[in-house]
Order: C-alpha cells, then structure tokens, then sequence
C-alpha cells in the first residue's frame, strides 16, 4: 500500500525532474548555456496521466508528455515547441528524471524503503511524424487515439457497471 499511497509524489517529483533535465539538454542542443528558468520560458511541457488499478492492487500509472513551446505573452496557449525541441530530446528528458527521482518512504517496521520507478518503462514516440525516437519507438497517431479512449471507455464501464464502446 506504500507504493499506492506515494505514486502521486513520485509522478510530482519526476516532473520537476523532467524541466530540470531538459536544461541541460536544451544547453547542447543551443551550444548555449540554459537555465531551468530559461528552458521554462522556452518550453512547457504538459501530460495526460492515467492512474489503473490492476488486479493485484498496485496503481499503474500511463502518461502521455507533449512537448510545446511558450508564448510570453499568453502562459495558457498551447504553440508549437521550437524546431529543435523533439521527441528525442523530451524522451531524453523522461529517461533521466525517472532514473533519477526517488524519495525515502516512512517506516513504521522500521525497514528502510524509497520509492522510485522501476525498469520497466515504455518511452514511445506518440506523435504524427514519429521523429525523435528510435523506428521500433513509434506509435501512429491511431493507436495513441485508440489507447487513450480505451481508458475512457474502462472508466466509463468502471462508474456505470455497463460496457462502453
């Protein structure tokens, strides 16, 4: 029940991870040293998080990350990241957050446990080009669709007890 209980802090500090880690990125790219800040005021990323109770009692969480660019003047505008900006790099991003973030668990046995991601992760280019990640790493847009309405119809199947299509 840890693991279900700590899943919402996981995914918040694995996103502050995700800007933090596309500094640095945005830096090689660029040839230019950019801050957190700055990647902030280059680049937003935003997500879908769907949160599946599976049969044997754990959360699986299922995010779908976009990568867009900023508009100074309008926050709240979704625009196109800049060229360089691509699913390589958000996918870069990910890997390195979800490496990186873990936190220490309470403890009331007295055992000493964190909570962290583990191996098994599925970093997939979603978009309609499929450009940034490896060939095998590519969805059609048809599937990403299909994947996201299945959970909405399962959640509308869960509320209602009847079946959804």
């Amino acid at each position: 029940m840890l693991w279900n209980a700590h899943a919402g802090e996981l995914w918040r500090r694995t996103r502050i991870a995700v800007d933090r880690a596309l500094a640095p990125l945005a830096s090689a790219v660029l040839g230019c040293r950019v801050t957190v800040a700055g990647a902030r005021d280059l680049l937003k990323v935003s997500y879908v998080k769907v949160a599946e109770f599976q049969k044997r009692g754990l959360v699986h969480l299922h995010v779908v990350l976009r990568l867009d660019g900023v508009d100074a003047g309008d926050r709240s505008a979704v625009v196109a990241p800049p060229a360089w900006a691509s699913a390589g790099l958000l996918a870069e991003a990910v890997e390195q957050a979800v490496d990186a973030v873990s936190f220490a668990l309470p403890s009331p046995d007295g055992v000493l446990r964190a909570a962290h991601w583990g191996a098994r992760r599925d970093i997939t280019d979603v978009s309609a080009s499929g450009r940034g990640c490896a060939p095998a790493a590519r969805w059609p847009p048809s599937r990403a669709s299909a994947r996201c309405g299945s959970y909405r119809s399962s959640e509308a199947r869960t509320r209602s007890g009847a079946r959804v299509s």
